[in-house]
């Protein structure tokens, strides 16, 4: 939750990663500010609080998927680009060979510098 919140902060708008198999979007207004929703096939599973707990109804499958973006959360992102050819973050499509070989195009990228 804290590399996502610090990625996207200072935006006005929502902040996603998608990764193999879930999306992660911060909130940044309302109630639910600085929590992160998480959505498995484009469909709400759940959301992770500030303090780190998930509240929801994820499956085992996405739970290891968060467990292992706590600690992996570029590298996933990067994965995910590279099998899709399309940014991780922004969604773009990646036409430059650097890019699409990280699986994130440069501008995106600084985010999590």
């Amino acid at each position: 939750v804290e590399k996502m919140n610090s990625a996207g902060s200072g935006r006005k708008t929502k902040f996603q990663v998608r990764l193999p198999g879930i999306t992660l979007s911060t909130v940044n207004r309302g109630a639910n500010t600085g929590c992160v929703y998480v959505y498995e096939n484009n469909q709400y599973v759940g959301k992770i609080t500030q303090n780190g707990e998930l509240i929801g109804n994820a499956s085992e499958d996405v739970k290891n998927l968060l467990d292992d973006a706590n600690d992996n959360l570029l590298q996933l992102a990067k994965i995910y680009g590279h099998e899709s050819g399309s940014c991780s973050i922004c969604g773009r499509t990646l036409n430059d060979p650097l890019s699409v070989q990280m699986g994130i195009g440069p501008i995106c990228a600084k985010l999590f510098n």
